[in-house]
């Protein structure tokens, strides 16, 4: 069971969070913003070296991050969220609810754009990462906005968030939770959703759920 954002290199990847920050004019960038811009993008593009495909988030790029996701400008928390969904496919040491923290925020946006790539993110963060994530993204209280998205109008964001709520449902524990906090009437209204990729997470979210305790 997978996520439904389409695949973007990391090139294409850097564009779109470029493309996003020319959008914006540069003299209502605060400083504090030019500059977090400047060094995500510098780090993403560092991520073209071959020999080491490995990212991970330091203290100053979670601040970085930090500032780009709670920004009151969209185009900036359309980057952060893109530099989250490139990082959740290279970050190969266990997530933490601190740098988790700024992906929840983005799970609340009302811009699709920034639901679609912060919802591939923390899925790819569940599915890829190591087996820790699962236990705490649940702790990080991930799972309120993410059963909130599978009411998404968008198919790529509701894929993405089932998809993450099956991954999660591979342990006891987060099974009960997500039981708990009412993902079963969403994921069933799901299974009447015409989009094969959601059905397919759908089925796996239920499935995983059903199995509770044995």
């Amino acid at each position: 069971m997978g996520s439904c954002f389409g695949s973007m290199g990391n090139c294409f990847r850097s564009h779109r969070m470029s493309s996003n920050i020319a959008s914006t004019r540069e003299p209502l960038l605060r400083e504090t913003e030019r500059d977090a811009v400047t060094s995500l993008l510098q780090y993403l593009e560092q991520g073209g070296d071959s020999n080491n495909p490995h990212k991970t988030i330091s203290d100053d790029k979670l601040r970085d991050l930090c500032t780009l996701a709670y920004s009151d400008n969209v185009d900036l928390q359309r980057s952060a969220a893109l530099c989250f969904s490139e990082l959740s496919e290279k970050l190969m040491e266990p997530i933490t609810e601190a740098q988790l923290e700024p992906l929840i925020h983005l799970l609340l946006s009302s811009d699709i754009e920034v639901l679609k790539a912060s919802s591939l993110a923390i899925s790819n963060f569940a599915l890829h990462g190591p087996p820790s994530n699962k236990e705490t993204i649940v702790q990080a209280k991930a799972l309120q906005p993410l059963i909130s998205l599978l009411s998404s109008d968008s198919a790529e964001v509701q894929c993405n968030a089932c998809g993450c709520i099956t991954t999660l449902a591979t342990t006891e524990a987060n099974k009960v939770e997500i039981v708990e906090y009412g993902a079963i009437p969403p994921l069933l209204a799901l299974t009447r959703v015409n989009d094969p990729r959601v059905q397919r997470n759908t089925t796996g979210a239920l499935l995983n759920l059903t199995h509770i305790g044995q």
